[in-house]
């Protein structure tokens, strides 16, 4: 059973709707906050001023219990620094060695800023840092001292945004200036990430103030709506049946179902609709439906029309009639998969056999007839399928039929013979690996 991914929680719902009321939505915010910024400042010595890391946790779960543990979300962190970056709109968001350069990338781009106007154009988010840590740090110098608590207050303040890379200056000669010291905290963001990841994850604090706090048939029933919500994105039958499985455990727990849980746009998630996206995922599961990310034998460029006609020049019909009898043909066989590309309302459709063999016809739209069937093997469909008609004639391992009257018969040969325990192979590969419509 494939591991089934993590899923964000926001930490805005789980607040508001599974506290204990042990202690006000302030206090229970103030506490996660604190407790992320000492991870962050353990693993970087630096954390951002007038930010948090901490609007989102991320809910893992293994394969015996619907939520093993919730920590603070890294993928939240990650995106958030690519927004400081002025990288939010980067495309590849894989967490690796490419990420890591291109991050860097910005990080010098920032050290050649020379103008205020420029962080502003180029790092707006950074400029605002700039104006707000301005002020702050006018407000700690304006602190009037006449205690020892006084001076040690704000002794303390000045050390936070010290620690936040805070200065005044955009540059300076004597010391280091905002430039400087933002560098230098992002450098460490980019190049220390993965210490940071690895505490979080391994902390067990998150998981105790939850455990004390809050209420965990709350919580259950939101992660598990969660997880049915990401279901809808499974890639395969393999990965689609792990979720139900999931699913199954949650409804044989000891969780009390009994609750609900209103998000922030206003949706009430309760049994009722926990029993509705199980039963679309089975739904799902049971249907021989999947869908192809491309066009299926798409028309070439210089292709002259795709006769239909026989060796004696008979044309065949292409009437409405004869559609829905293609139609009827096809769903009387003993398909596993019907494949369709993303233009579903027209083109070709793929019937996959048990046998590993794959028939592409047209029984959507067809004008005067001018499509003929094409037979391929599974091994070779996501190969195949994606090259125009044109090309496909030219190819020995592809089999173009005409829409005879003997077609069907040549089709039931195709569909019917014995395949080897390879083709039957490649078959069941095709079918899970194709996305479900």
């Amino acid at each position: 059973m494939p591991t089934i991914p993590s899923v964000e929680l926001s930490l805005e719902t789980l607040i508001r709707e599974c506290s204990l009321n042990t202690k006000t939505s302030e206090e229970h915010l103030n506490n996660f906050r604190f407790a992320v910024r000492e991870k962050t400042h353990e693993v970087f010595k630096y954390h951002k001023f007038h930010y948090d890391f901490t609007d989102t946790l991320t809910c893992y779960n293994d394969e015996k219990r619907v939520i093993s543990y919730i920590r603070p979300s890294y993928r939240d962190f990650l995106n958030k620094v690519l927004l400081f970056l002025n990288m939010g709109d980067y495309q590849n968001k894989e967490d690796d060695v490419v990420l890591t350069k291109k991050m860097l990338e910005r990080v010098e781009a920032l050290r050649r800023i020379q103008t205020e106007q420029e962080l502003k154009n180029e790092f707006p988010i950074l400029y605002n840092d700039l104006m707000m840590g301005r002020k702050y740090i006018r407000e700690v110098e304006r602190m009037p001292i006449q205690t020892e608590e006084d001076r040690a207050r704000k002794q303390e303040l000045s050390h936070y945004y010290y620690a936040s890379a805070l200065k005044r200056n955009l540059h300076s000669t004597e010391y280091q200036g905002f430039i400087d010291t933002q560098c230098e905290m992002y450098t460490r963001f980019i190049l220390r990430r993965g210490q940071y990841k690895e505490l979080i994850e391994s902390s067990k604090s998150f998981n105790n103030y939850l455990k004390s706090n809050f209420d965990k048939d709350k919580i259950a029933i939101y992660a598990m709506y969660k997880y049915l919500n990401a279901a809808k994105k499974a890639l395969d039958e393999e990965q689609l049946r792990a979720y139900l499985d999931l699913a199954e455990r949650y409804q044989n727990s000891s969780y009390n179902k009994d609750v609900h849980v209103t998000t922030n746009n206003g949706l009430v998630i309760n049994q009722d609709v926990i029993r509705s996206l199980t039963a679309s995922l089975k739904k799902r599961l049971e249907s021989k439906d999947r869908l192809a990310g491309w066009v299926l034998l798409p028309p070439g460029k210089k292709q002259k029309k795709d006769s239909n006609e026989d060796s004696s020049g008979t044309r065949t019909s292409g009437s409405f009639r004869e559609l829905e009898n293609r139609k009827d043909f096809y769903e009387g066989t003993d398909y596993i998969a019907r494949i369709v590309g993303v233009e579903q309302n027209e083109g070709y459709t793929a019937y996959v056999y048990p046998n590993g063999e794959v028939i592409l016809d047209n029984t959507k739209k067809n004008e005067n007839g001018r499509h003929a069937i094409y037979h391929i093997q599974a091994v070779n469909f996501e190969l195949l399928s994606r090259l125009d008609k044109t090309t496909l004639r030219s190819l020995p391992e592809v089999e173009r039929i005409i829409h005879t009257k003997n077609w069907q018969e040549r089709v039931k040969g195709i569909i019917q013979k014995e395949g080897t325990e390879s083709d039957q192979a490649e078959a069941e590969k095709l079918h899970s690996r194709l996305k479900r419509g």
